[in-house]
């Protein structure tokens, strides 16, 4: 509104005069939110608002004086014919001298779109001559989309409907039927009778439902129905139908009471064949462990109601990667079938096996006379597993981890398969093969470890990691020649946490990646420190230990040729220790992990050689430079003679294969004679020194050199 309206508006507002009724009708006209047009009757526009223009998308200024159809293109009737300019609404207004109503009309775009829009034309006549012509406009392109849509689904509706492989019959109020399709003849006889023959025809568990259906469609008309029911074959076999029921006898063109049928036998089948493939196993054919949570649940509240308790038992077979890795995929796979058919063989008709993923299972059993019966029960599934599989064309043993768990007042599904899982965990760190119970202690334990996983998150940050180093000596000459990196933890409020109880934790955590790494680096960097400080130390290497989890670290290799790097050491001077359990872990990977290794030129020991599989068959497949003795065999060097034959054993193994040793533990000097006589060159003990902080260490070792 300009100064001139507002003017003439506010005078309008106090004494309405022809002026500012113009006014007003000027701006009613611009603010109307339809579109409306006045043409002549040749169709050219003396006056549009601004909605027109909008809507036409045409400037206005270009519409004053225009032909429409010259300014917006060709014009499109629905079908998608083109508007002959006499035809359009206001032509056919001024031709009739009558109202051409809601007339809808196209206006393709550039991009190949079409807005729509509806057009209602109204003649104005002076002395019986129409001398021009209102139209009115609405852009109506959603709901032409809308409309088409629904034509498309009500044509794609009738196609089904013509084609529908399911069946349709219409019903009278009393049930006789009226009409039906040949489906229908097929299942319930032949036209005129009643929908009870129909009924007869469904399992007898359903035949009340559709009897119930029919009467609340009744009472609902127009609603529809819908049930899944069984259907009896001649043969025995049950078919299933979906029905779908209406009350349409309001309808005239119906006049009855629909019901739509469809055969979803297949879909059922399909359906089920999913439902088991989702709950069990597809290797061996067990439940998996979601059906597992569903009946431990069950299971349990079946215990609380009787009084009585639910054990449940963790399987974990040993070493199974080893099988896949040296005998392949399909071998594991007939290791898992057979365990099954073992399993299931032992399990009795309540228990529940269970799959519970990998290379473990679980045993739910129900009403057990307490921890000792479930121990029991466990040695039982333990010893049968474990009696010799044919694999491979060759007669094996594999054997099992396993921890149980039993319910107690306020257990969880969750609680008990954590429990059993911790008390198989513990089983493997004392040996494997064997049977472990979980108890207040471990469960004090498992807390424990929680609580360390935590603290041991922030120790790297916090500095409360050191490392000690223990000296390597020539046993010949007495000469230190290395020593070996030892981590230890001062926790701020628990004191000196021994590698024993938080290097665990960090193998399961993860945490052992980054703090080997830390590690590495920081015993490197010490080592070029000393040669630095004792130029007579020259020679003096050092050994770090490597974890299963360290050596299936992408960046090992990187970390370890940084870390020499950065120090200016060759990497002759790094011993890198790794167990036998950690390479047996993932066979083939190691080898290729300790072959990139090797390349750097870094030597490889074998840690606590005896106690894994000592197997010829991975080691002259390894590239290592040393044997180390476990302790448990120096210790009865000299006093029991089985440890001297072992020892022995190893010693001329590793001059066989042209390797080092190094015996670990040595505290007196029986041993260390021992050691002599037997010609092991080099070992390590608290004979010598117990682990020592760098300057000690260094000035322990300086104070030695000849």
């Amino acid at each position: 509104m300009d100064r001139d309206d507002a003017r003439a508006f506010e005078g309008a507002a106090r004494v309405p005069g022809p002026e500012q009724e113009a006014v007003i009708a000027r701006m009613v006209f611009n603010a109307l939110d339809h579109g409306v047009l006045v043409q002549g009757p040749l169709g050219r526009v003396a006056a549009a608002n601004p909605a027109a223009a909008a809507i036409l998308g045409v400037d206005r200024d270009d519409l004053i004086g225009g032909l429409v159809e010259h300014l917006t293109g060709p014009l499109l009737r629905a079908d998608g014919s083109t508007f002959e300019p006499e035809e359009l609404p206001a032509r056919a207004a001024v031709q009739t001298a009558q109202p051409q109503l809601d007339v809808v009309i196209g206006l393709p775009g550039d991009d190949g779109t079409v807005r729509w829009i509806e057009v209602s034309a109204r003649p104005l006549r002076s002395e019986g001559a129409v001398f021009a012509v209102v139209s009115a406009i609405r852009d109506v392109t959603e709901r032409q989309r809308a409309e088409a849509a629904l034509r498309n689904a009500e044509r794609r509706q009738r196609l089904v409907l013509e084609h529908a492989v399911g069946g349709y019959a219409i019903l009278d109020d009393s049930g006789a039927l009226i009409d039906g399709s040949a489906t229908l003849f097929e299942w319930w006889g032949a036209l005129g009778t009643r929908i009870a023959a129909g009924i007869d025809a469904l399992h007898p568990d359903d035949r009340g439902a559709v009897r119930r259906i029919i009467e609340r469609a009744k009472e609902t008309p127009g609603s529809p129905h819908r049930a899944e029911l069984r259907v009896g074959g001649d043969d025995g076999l049950e078919s299933w139908i979906e029905l779908t029921i209406t009350d349409r006898r309001d309808d005239a063109a119906v006049g009855g009471i629909v019901v739509n049928f469809t055969d979803i036998s297949e879909r059922k089948l399909a359906a089920q064949a999913l439902a088991d493939q989702a709950v069990h196993d597809p290797v061996t054919g067990l439940p998996n462990r979601r059906l597992l949570t569903d009946r431990l649940d069950l299971a349990m509240k079946r215990a609380d109601r009787h009084g009585s308790q639910v054990a449940v038992l963790f399987f974990d077979i040993d070493h199974f990667k080893l099988v896949n890795d040296s005998l392949g995929h399909p071998a594991g796979d007939s290791v898992l079938r057979a365990l099954a058919a073992r399993f299931r063989a032992a399990a009795r008709e309540t228990d529940l096996v269970v799959r519970f993923g990998g290379d473990e299972f679980v045993v739910v059993c129900e009403d057990v006379d307490g921890i000792d019966d479930a121990f029991q029960i466990a040695e039982r599934f333990s010893a049968l597993l474990e009696e010799p599989l044919s694999i491979d064309r060759a007669e094996r043993i594999v054997t099992v981890s396993a921890g149980v768990a039993i319910s107690h007042q306020g257990s969880t599904h969750a609680s008990l398969l954590r429990d059993a899982d911790a008390a198989m965990n513990l089983a493997k760190e004392r040996g494997r093969a064997r049977v472990e119970v979980f108890s207040d202690a471990l469960r004090s334990e498992v807390t424990r470890r929680l609580d360390l996983d935590t603290s041991l998150r922030r120790a790297l940050t916090r500095n409360e990691l050191r490392l000690v180093y223990q000296p390597v000596i020539d046993v010949a000459t007495g000469r230190s020649v290395g020593c070996e990196a030892l981590l230890r933890w001062d926790h701020p409020e628990l004191g000196s946490i021994t590698p024993a109880e938080f290097i665990p934790v960090a193998e399961r955590s993860g945490l052992i990646v980054p703090i080997g790494t830390w590690v590495i680096r920081t015993a490197i960097l010490q080592l070029a420190e000393w040669h630095r400080q004792a130029p007579e130390l020259a020679d003096l290497w050092m050994a770090i230990n490597l974890s299963a989890r360290q050596l299936g670290a992408p960046d090992l290799v990187s970390a370890i040729t940084e870390s020499l790097a950065e120090a200016d050491l060759r990497p002759g001077s790094l011993h890198l220790e790794v167990t036998e359990s950690a390479l047996i872990d993932d066979l083939s990977n190691s080898i290729e992990r300790l072959k990139e290794l090797k390349a750097l030129g870094v030597h490889l020991d074998i840690d606590d050689f005896g106690t894994g599989y000592s197997s010829l068959s991975y080691l002259k497949r390894l590239p290592i430079d040393t044997l180390k003795v476990d302790r448990s065999f120096t210790d009865g060097l000299g006093t029991d003679p089985h440890d001297t034959t072992i020892v022995n054993a190893i010693i001329s193994l590793g001059r066989a294969l042209d390797l080092g040793l190094i015996a670990e533990g040595v505290e007196t000097l029986t041993q260390l004679n021992e050691l002599q006589r037997l010609g092991c060159a080099l070992a390590q003990g608290f004979y010598w020194s117990e682990p020592l902080p760098p300057a000690e260490l260094l000035a322990w070792i300086s104070a030695r050199v000849p």
